[in-house]
């Protein structure tokens, strides 16, 4: 079924009113490519070595199901690293109050 609204417009040269019908738009909503929005982050691109992408595979490789990828490996990793360097609570929910002082 197609909805349809009418315009009345004067056809030139004439005296009557001539009635447009226009079909209504057809709205659609695309789909959205790569991981969704996880919140507020800065994105940042890294170039790695053949040798250094090799050694990341073999990490993710070593990790049980479901298989990660790149990117999250990368994440992870950093969250480890940093987590055994206490410069980041072990803790998500505590991560998150620190991110965000006052709760906001």
């Amino acid at each position: 079924m197609v909805r349809t609204r009418a315009r009345l417009q004067p056809c030139p040269g004439s005296s009557f009113m001539v009635a447009y019908f226009m079909a209504w738009s057809i709205k659609t909503t695309t789909k959205r490519r790569g991981r969704p929005a996880t919140g507020k982050g800065d994105p940042v691109q890294v170039r790695l070595q053949p040798d250094i992408m090799a050694s990341l595979d073999k990490w993710i490789t070593r990790h049980p199901e479901p298989k990660t990828t790149r990117p999250e490996a990368i994440r992870r990793m950093i969250v480890e690293h940093l987590t055994s360097e206490r410069l980041l609570p072990s803790r998500p929910d505590l991560r998150k109050s620190r991110a965000n002082p006052g709760g906001k």
